[in-house]
Formats: C-alpha cells, structure tokens, sequence
C-alpha cells in the first residue's frame, strides 16, 4: 500500500491540477498496484502446474489490455503515460522487494510452535 500511495504521490502535480493530470496520477496508482498484485499472484501459484500458468498469464494479459485497449482507457479513465508508467513501475519493484523481505522474515523470524505445546484435543 506505501509504494501505492508513494507513486502517487511523485505522479501528482499538486493542489489546483487539470483533471488530467490527477487521472495521470491515479493510473500510475493502479499501475503500481496491479503490478505487485501480479507479482504476488505468481508467487503463491508456485508450484506450478499447467492452469496456474494459464490463470498468471491470463491476468497478465487482462491487465495490460486495459491499459492499452482505447475502450478500456475510456471506461476506467486511464492515462497511462510513459514518464508516470516509468514511475509506477520503479515504486512497485521497490514493492515487490519489501513483499519477498516480508516472507523471507516471516519464514525465518515468524512464530513457531511451542515444542512443549500439545495439540489440541477434540
């Protein structure tokens, strides 16, 4: 969410912008979200196995049609620009490394079951 809010706020020109500027701005939001979103998609659906593959490569591709698909940009009101788009995907690789620092963390520092701790009897 931090790296969400970060691209938006190097993509948005201030207080008093044109509307298309703020439009700019909240693509590159999305951009950055869909982005770790996607990375985090592909990382839980290891192992892979052949529909976990067609379900990654599906929402791949969904997510780039939107943004590249005149109908689309329309209906969702997205604008995405080159010096933004550039943006929004610097702030989610900075995402994805805090995302993989997190479950390497987890795996390494997370809680443990007590050796002493019984299971629960039914």
């Amino acid at each position: 969410a931090a790296s969400c809010f970060v691209s938006y706020l190097l993509a948005n020109p201030g207080k008093g912008a044109a509307p298309e500027d703020m439009v700019q701005a909240s693509t590159a939001a999305l951009i950055t979200l869909i982005s770790m979103a996607l990375f985090v998609l592909a990382s839980i659906a290891r192992p892979y196995a052949w529909w976990k593959v067609v379900l990654v490569t599906v929402m791949v591709v969904a997510s780039a049609l939107m943004f590249l698909t005149p109908l689309t940009r329309r209906i969702f009101l997205l604008d995405p620009t080159a010096g933004d788009t550039l943006t929004a995907l610097a702030c989610a690789a900075v995402g994805v490394v805090i995302i993989q620092l997190a479950w390497w963390a987890e795996r390494r520092y997370g809680r443990r079951a007590s050796p002493t701790a019984s299971p629960a009897v039914s």
